[in-house]
């Protein structure tokens, strides 16, 4: 009998430990999918944190003063943030997610279905705007999983983009690239190029930028105006883009370049790669710059701040001179991503590659500096378990504050409360 009766006392704690932790997890998910911003007040880096209920895939942040902190894409939300708390604008069953500089207009790719083609939502964040275009893609031959297309998007936040995107069917591929206005919904096709997925898009002010291959070997970069114009067209004799960005201003282009028809390995090429800077209304190449992609402008167009082989350097957009440069490792190469910058405020994640096979990887870091060089603001990133790094960073308009997020958790500074941003 006393083995009866402890065997059902352990049988109920079993049970009542199940339940309670059934509790505590539905309690977790229930906590975790209400994103919320806490104020964190620390003398020497204050910053506002938005716990969001997914991982963060990018993010706007907008100038202090400004109504709001800015927008931030996580999941499946496209979340606005404000002082106390961050509330769903909607939501986007989308894959590719891109937001306009100033986060006025939002374009999705949701995933499509079997045999679907693939369209593109866009919406203004602050209104109930949206139109949805269809790519003018061919059907398919046998639909599957192989049918989920690329997509490369540009917006910008008077309410035009330029949208590439491209589709295997069977042994073939199908593209097509669309230039489209957001508050009509009207889209012009231009020309495709002849290698699927090697375009890259851009978009300022009035111009519209397309990188990409017409023949084995040869590569084109071309500007559109708003009514689908061809305003020019640039060969790249031997060497192929890699990506293209336009000034705020719409005045000037700049491509990174990576040379072609030599027995060079993937790092040799970045290493020996060139931005070309080049004048948006008439295709003039002014400069050549050394450095690696990917690059932004600064300092309102004159400057490119970009990668060099061991960290990140500020050159004249004109000369291509280097006005300074920081280097993030003593051996060995370093890569960057989220190159960003906004008024006198420029930032990156770096990543140092390892000295030799098998030595472990140095950690990645955020960093963020003036526009002279000076160093604002660094910390270390965090990668999972399985090396895999979720991270992004993002400068508002005119410099006055930044977004670094890993995971679901973005943080933002401003950067007149930073202890370095008043001296050297």
């Amino acid at each position: 009998m006393p083995r009866v009766k402890r065997r059902c006392q352990r049988q109920k704690c079993r049970q009542l430990a199940h339940w309670v932790g059934r509790a505590i997890s539905v309690a977790s998910l229930l906590l975790a999918a209400y994103p919320h911003c806490v104020w964190a007040e620390e003398a020497s880096a204050p910053y506002h944190e938005a716990v969001l209920a997914a991982p963060i895939t990018g993010a706007v942040i907008t100038d202090a003063g400004a109504q709001g902190f800015g927008i931030a894409v996580a999941g499946l939300d496209v979340v606005a943030l404000s002082a106390d708390q961050a509330s769903t604008l909607f939501r986007a069953r989308g894959k590719w997610i891109t937001l306009s500089p100033g986060g006025v207009y939002v374009g999705w790719v949701p995933i499509a279905g079997m045999g679907e083609a693939p369209q593109l939502c866009i919406r203004a964040t602050g209104g109930e705007l949206t139109h949805t275009i269809t790519a003018p893609l061919g059907e398919l031959e046998k639909p599957g999983r192989m049918a989920q297309p690329i997509s490369r998007l540009a917006l910008t936040d008077t309410g035009h983009a330029i949208w590439y995107c491209a589709r295997r069917n069977m042994d073939e591929w199908q593209q097509s690239l669309l230039l489209i206005d957001a508050a009509t919904g009207e889209a012009k096709p231009l020309p495709t190029g002849a290698t699927p997925g090697s375009t890259s898009v851009a978009a300022a002010d009035g111009v519209f930028v397309v990188a990409h291959d017409v023949a084995d070997g040869e590569s084109v970069i071309t500007a559109y105006d708003v009514a689908g114009a061809s305003l020019w067209s640039l060969p790249c004799g031997e060497l192929q883009p890699c990506t293209v960005t336009a000034s705020a201003d719409g005045k000037r282009v700049a491509c990174a370049m990576v040379p072609l028809g030599r027995a060079l390995t993937r790092a040799q090429r970045q290493l020996e790669g060139r931005v070309w800077v080049v004048d948006a209304r008439t295709g003039d190449v002014s400069t050549q710059a050394a450095l690696m992609n990917p690059v932004c402008f600064a300092r309102g167009g004159d400057a490119l701040f970009g990668v060099t082989g061991s960290g990140v350097a500020l050159a004249d957009a004109m000369t291509g001179g280097r006005l300074w440069e920081y280097s993030v490792t003593d051996e060995g190469r370093a890569n960057a991503s989220d190159i960003a910058g906004g008024g006198g405020t420029l930032g990156c994640l770096v990543h140092p590659v390892a000295s030799a096979v098998g030595a472990a990887r140095p950690p990645s870091r955020a960093l963020v500096f003036r526009a002279d060089g000076a160093l604002l603001w660094t910390d270390t990133l965090e990668r999972d378990d399985e090396g895999r790094l979720s991270a992004g960073l993002a400068i508002s308009p005119n410099g006055s504050r930044f977004g670094v997020w890993q995971g679901n958790r973005l943080r933002i500074y401003d950067v007149s409360g930073l202890p370095s941003a008043t001296g050297d």
